[in-house]
């Protein structure tokens, strides 16, 4: 069962109905504790005062904003709420309705489950039936804990998902990256290298499975603890290859060859395994 987050309300127009805001991923990284490597003991994270080293208890800590060298002023989470509006801050309002394709993949951060509470069943599917057959999206606004979030209703089969997304002053301009220019005759690039990459990917091209995808980093560490713990002598680990390491990588010079390997090597492995021979 996913974990609820908060009860609140759905509010878009007029209409208002009550729901509940679920955790829609979960943390599934390996999880590694600090500790002393002298004692094997763990080693706690404390809330330390960085002039007196003294430890500071929960009920002492409170929000500062830096204005100057060591001065700030203090904000509490009602006093941050009361500024930004957030009384009801267990409302996503709706503002507006848009083209999924309008959106843009780098906004998108994190989804959530939306829920109909008792008594919201009826107009929570109203709403989802009416964004799948108009195909749009809903652009919201909500609040978690002391923060204001942009957020994008989406309808996800039965369930209602709510998608938050980073304001757009958050996205880093690539203005100053150097990349080639979109002219593909800058770069020396031939029709036919473009025509074979382009049949490189329609060949690579396949249904999105996110099954078929694992993060082979967490099996490899686990299997690397399971072997400690089963041997006797430690095994010495080795630094990781350099990422500056060149080796491997493509030389343009090589591009044409290249592409025409792979769409060979891809042709292959699209093969149908022959029938077995019958005697």
């Amino acid at each position: 069962m996913p974990r609820m987050l908060w009860k609140g309300t759905l509010q878009f127009g007029l209409i208002k109905a009550p729901v509940a805001l679920y955790a829609a991923t979960r943390r599934n990284d390996i999880q590694l504790d600090m500790i002393d490597r002298r004692t094997q003991r763990p080693v706690g994270i404390k809330r330390i005062n960085k002039e007196t080293g003294e430890e500071v208890a929960n009920e002492d800590i409170v929000r500062g904003y830096r204005f100057e060298d060591n001065h700030y002023v203090t904000l509490s989470d009602e006093e941050l709420r009361e500024a930004s509006g957030m009384k009801a801050s267990h409302t996503v309002e709706l503002r507006s309705f848009t083209e999924a394709r309008e959106l843009s993949f780098m906004l998108f951060e994190t989804p959530y489950y939306l829920a109909p509470a008792p008594g919201g069943e009826k107009i929570y599917a109203l709403l989802r039936e009416a964004l799948t057959r108009r195909r749009k999206i809903g652009i919201a606004k909500l609040i978690v804990q002391t923060r204001q979030h942009l957020a994008a209703l989406v309808a996800y089969g039965p369930v209602l998902v709510l998608n938050t997304l980073r304001w757009a002053d958050q996205i880093q301009p690539y203005d100053e990256l150097s990349l080639p220019p979109l002219a593909l005759e800058a770069q020396g690039i031939h029709n036919r290298e473009l025509a074979m990459a382009e049949q490189l990917i329609e060949r690579m091209t396949e249904s999105w499975n996110p099954n078929a995808h694992r993060d082979t980093f967490k099996d490899d560490v686990l299997a690397l603890i399971e072997r400690k713990l089963h041997e006797t002598g430690v095994p010495e680990l080795h630094d990781l290859a350099s990422p500056d390491d060149a080796e491997g990588l493509t030389s343009v010079d090589d591009l044409t060859d290249i592409l025409d390997r792979s769409l060979v090597h891809r042709a292959e492995k699209r093969k149908p395994a022959l029938p077995p021979t019958r005697h």
